[in-house]
């Protein structure tokens, strides 16, 4: 009986250190993700990322969405109070790409857009066939006007979501992504090496 006993005493303390080891583990593992960094213009861009979505995000995510999609937000900004948002039509490890026509004059559409939430049905409907990600990049998280000189929308973006961590009930995840963003004055910024790994809302 004692032997009994001081196995099950044994093995409780066993489960003990691996369950502590294995919080430990996810606690490590969530500091690490909650990042997102690019070379924008040749200029180094590093922020905290969070699952964050701001009015921008809300309307690009309706923009996107179609019955029953699942959209995912990812939010950075860092200490500069420079944003890079990126919105994902989907919840799943795959490739989202952003490539609209030039017909459709996307950088004048979407700001007109996040400006006022007009936007034609026959627009509307090309944006939700061609786009499965959004992104927009604000020289300043205080700007709102979409119209200004430091705000840009992504006229053509590729994000890859190479992996999904679950940490509760949160997703984390982790991929790349590049982008040509452009601003109402049609002044262009080129994103490459983007890296994200982070919460998504």
């Amino acid at each position: 009986m004692k032997k009994l006993t001081f196995g099950l005493m044994g093995f409780a303390a066993l489960s003990l250190a691996v369950a502590t080891l294995f919080t430990s583990c996810k606690k490590d593992e969530v500091k690490e993700l909650a990042s997102i960094s690019a070379t924008i213009n040749g200029e180094s861009f590093s922020a905290t990322a969070v699952a964050k979505q701001d009015n921008n995000n809300a309307k690009l995510a309706d923009l996107l969405a179609g019955n029953g999609d699942k959209i995912t937000s990812i939010y950075g900004a860092n200490t500069n109070g420079q944003v890079l948002s990126i919105v994902l039509n989907g919840n799943t490890e795959a490739t989202y790409d952003l490539s609209l026509a030039v017909s459709l004059n996307p950088t004048t559409l979407l700001i007109n857009y996040l400006t006022t939430g007009d936007i034609e049905d026959t627009a509307k409907d090309a944006i939700k066939a061609e786009a499965k990600t959004m992104m927009v990049y604000k020289k300043s998280e205080g700007i709102q006007d979409a119209n200004s000189k430091d705000f840009y929308v992504a006229t053509k973006a590729n994000v890859v979501v190479n992996k999904i961590t679950s940490v509760g009930t949160i997703k984390y995840y982790k991929g790349t992504f590049t982008a040509t963003l452009e601003n109402a004055n049609g002044e262009k910024l080129e994103v490459t090496d983007g890296k994200f790994s982070c919460p998504g809302k």
